[in-house]
């Protein structure tokens, strides 16, 4: 069966909500709350698409904090 466009879409991100809710708990089993939390997720997620320097700067802006 063939899904139209949308229905890809909507599935993409489906997927990337559950496998950010997995995520989540995973962090949180490991003592991780509020914005050491955020930042986990934010490093876990799209940490491996920057350099190391524009990673800094982001998680600085973001985070108020160093990576």
């Amino acid at each position: 069966m063939q899904r139209s466009g949308a229905e890809r879409v909507a599935m993409g991100g489906d997927m990337f909500s559950m496998a950010r809710r997995i995520m989540t708990a995973s962090l949180e089993a490991q003592g991780y709350r509020g914005m050491e939390l955020r930042k986990q997720i934010f490093l876990r997620t799209y940490g491996t698409d920057f350099t190391p320097e524009a990673l800094g700067k982001i998680c600085r802006a973001l985070f108020q904090i160093g990576h």
